[in-house]
């Protein structure tokens, strides 16, 4: 079972986050289909809903000089996404250390998985004005463990 954006931090513990969504229209070729490159503003929306259920929002982490940055990426294409459909994109994660976290997506057309991809994140403190490896603050690491994949 997964879970969603309405489960408790407790239940999370080991499984996926779920997020559901239609993507907007400007997301879209000419063709209707998902742009490839417009993946990432769906990962990203997913991980905000994520830590804001985890109650670390993004915008407090950025408050703090925080930021997840993106330090390598891989994607598996199944099937296009058409625009109109509603998507299912499960997040999990794995290798949590003390600065970086790797993070799985599966997304679904009801129950086809169509595509998957990883991201691997560094967490940067912004520092008189550079960014410098940093180690997660409690709570964002928990907030990991919360969803490790099996």
């Amino acid at each position: 079972m997964s879970a969603s954006a309405n489960d408790t931090v407790a239940e999370l513990k080991g499984r996926p986050f779920e997020f559901t969504a239609k993507i907007p229209l400007a997301e879209f070729d000419l063709g209707g289909v998902l742009y490839h490159g417009n993946y990432f503003r769906f990962y990203e929306r997913a991980r905000e809903e994520f830590l804001s259920q985890q109650h670390t929002s993004y915008a407090d982490l950025i408050t703090q000089g925080f930021h997840l940055a993106v330090t390598e990426s891989s994607q598996k294409f199944s099937s296009p996404i058409y625009y109109g459909e509603e998507i299912k994109l499960e997040l999990s994660s794995s290798e949590i250390k003390r600065t970086s976290v790797k993070l799985y997506y599966r997304l679904f057309r009801n129950s086809e998985l169509i595509h998957q991809a990883t991201t691997t994140h560094a967490l940067v403190k912004s520092e008189a004005g550079k960014f410098k490896l940093a180690r997660f603050p409690d709570t964002l690491k928990q907030a990991f463990i919360n969803i490790v994949r099996d």
